[in-house]
């Protein structure tokens, strides 16, 4: 059946257009992958969770470093372990799975807008989406915020189409299904907050005339529900297997622990600290949605203002729903990192996309606000490059730098006057266009080269693989960063151990049998040192680096060996 061209399904048109467009952003994010090591911990984290997965063959119950690891449901690492079967167990093939997640959601994106608004709304509403600093970094990291944003975007078009449409309910219902269950399977209970709250308040506020039956909704809470359900089929079997450290661990420290203190110094101890934090996610919006900060207030000024009488689905309503109690339960949560908020970001991308394509007005005064905020975080961007210039090894890369700082700025320029002017389309396109030069510029040419200065556990896993055997029992003392697992690639059951801090704890390992691989800070080595009398301890190599992990600090990380 062909939808009507003036009912909410019939606004999107073809598809041909944003399809292409969604496989041109996966493709996008696929060039950038490759070409740096692990960034975020997690990364290492989850990437180490899957090949343990496939080591043991056991799907259920995930492990780091042949211990429980709790902290996240499994379909994150079922879907690495997919993709590295195709890559190989590498940076490639442990983030595949998020290029084409951001390429669901750009595409959710466009679906949802056009029903929203319109056709143009939804081209602009995906590119935005897509084209946002944070979408971008979560789209080429091995974390799961790109999927579980593809489970909420597909939860809440199903919520939209079924508000509109009186037709083919039990199929979306269970689409519904499916994307609340992925969403519990792929961070627990967060996907379900953001979810659940948009379409309540949606429907709750909506017009009787102008909403969707009751029983229809009683219909979703019962899918709510049946996905919980199916959360369980795999959160009973590895809470018993794990002896209950999914459960304590699982959802009493990395969900409610998280809520309420700051965990891993994400956040400022005391009540002081916590009220110092609660605005945190402002900036983190106005920054993560770079280039459209250009648009962002006018968008926000847009969807708060009372909308005229609506005949249908207010936009406004479901957009402020989707955003504001998901913000603000972050907000109120102690423990804060930038990519908690990315579940809101396709919701802000439609009211920019309204705006770019004249659906929604946010008034001059909004739209020179996000010009000039726009203008000051490209200033920002570009001293920083320059002040790199200083620090960068070679002459090449300095006047790279200085290139891409100076192209920021003429394209700032073009950006801002084409935007003063009222272009807002031929605005945003220039922007477009800025991301991804500025993007391949920075990923192909300059981090490269500089985070060999600011990351060692690559260097430090390849000599190790280089000088022992795989499974060559390896100990570490003040140095046990997860990407050192995963770069490594022991088998499952040759984790890294810990060395005790104590002088017993370093005599019993300076006096094993056999031998044994060491991995130690400069200065844990060199109390080790002194303490090798049999002089059993071989340096093989050392590294310093500016270590990203540990707050940039200048560090030293030495590979040893104890012969037998």
């Amino acid at each position: 059946m062909i939808a009507d061209a003036n009912s909410p399904a019939g606004r999107a048109g073809s598809l041909w257009l944003p399809f292409l467009i969604s496989v041109g952003i996966a493709l996008f994010l696929m060039t950038l992958m490759p070409t740096t090591m692990f960034w975020d911990r997690d990364e290492a984290f989850y990437a180490r969770a899957a090949v343990e997965m496939i080591q043991s063959g056991n799907w259920i119950l995930p492990t780091y470093n042949d211990a429980v690891f709790p902290d996240k449901p499994p379909l994150i690492y079922w879907l690495m372990m997919f993709f590295m079967h195709i890559f190989g167990e590498n940076e490639f093939g442990a983030r595949f799975v998020s290029a084409p997640a951001t390429a669901v959601s750009a595409f959710l994106v466009f679906l949802t807008a056009s029903r929203l608004f319109d056709r143009r709304a939804g081209l602009w509403s995906m590119v935005v989406f897509a084209s946002s600093t944070l979408t971008v970094y979560l789209g080429i990291t091995a974390m799961l915020d790109a999927v579980l944003v593809a489970t909420v975007c597909l939860a809440l078009w199903s919520f939209v189409a079924i508000m509109q449409d009186r037709d083919r309910f039990w199929l979306r219902a269970a689409i519904f299904l499916v994307a609340i269950s992925l969403s519990l399977l792929t961070k627990g209970p967060v996907g379900p907050a953001v979810i659940v709250p948009a379409i309540v308040i949606t429907w709750f506020f909506t017009r009787p005339d102008a909403r969707a039956p009751f029983w229809q909704m009683l219909v979703l809470a019962v899918a709510t529900f049946i996905g919980v359900g199916i959360f369980l089929l795999w959160a009973v079997p590895a809470n018993t297997m794990s002896n209950g450290q999914m459960l304590e661990a699982g959802i009493g420290e990395h969900v409610i622990g998280r809520a309420l203190r700051p965990m891993q110094n994400h956040g400022a101890p005391g009540w002081l600290g916590y009220l110092a934090f609660l605005p945190a996610y402002i900036p983190t919006l106005f920054i993560g949605f770079m280039p459209a900060t250009l648009f962002l207030p006018a968008a926000l000024v847009g969807i708060s203002r009372r909308p005229a009488a609506n005949a249908g689905l207010s936009p406004r309503l479901f957009l402020l729903s989707w955003m504001v109690p998901g913000f603000v339960m972050f907000s109120l949560a102690a423990t804060k990192l930038p990519h908690y908020i990315e579940p809101m970001f396709p919701a802000f991308a439609m009211a920019a996309g309204g705006v770019i394509a004249g659906n929604l007005t946010g008034g001059t005064s909004s739209l020179r606000i996000g010009r000039w905020l726009y203008i000051l975080q490209i200033a920002g961007l570009a001293a920083a490059l320059l002040a790199v210039v200083v620090l960068a090894p070679t002459l090449l890369l300095k006047v790279a730098l200085v290139v891409i700082a100076l192209g920021c700025i003429g394209f700032a320029f073009r950006i801002s006057l084409a935007h003063r002017l009222g272009q807002y389309e031929t605005a945003m396109r220039m922007a477009l266009v800025s991301v991804f030069l500025l993007m391949e510029a920075m990923f192909l040419l300059v981090i490269p080269t500089l985070e060999k200065d600011i990351k060692l556990s690559k260097p430090v896993a390849e000599l190790l693989r280089k000088e022992f055997k795989p499974g060559t029992p390896v100990f570490q003392s003040d140095y046990l960063e997860p990407s050192l697992v995963f770069y490594l690639g022991w088998p499952v059951d040759s984790p890294i151990r810990d060395i005790p801090g104590d002088q017993a704890g370093r005599m019993a390992f300076l006096n094993a049998p056999g031998e044994h691989a060491l991995v130690a800070t400069r200065e844990q080595y060199e109390a080790l040192k002194a303490l090798d009398q049999g002089g059993r301890l071989v340096e093989l190599g050392s590294f310093t680096a500016w270590n990203t992990n540990v707050s940039g600090r200048l560090q030293t990380v030495l590979v040893a060996r104890l012969r037998p």
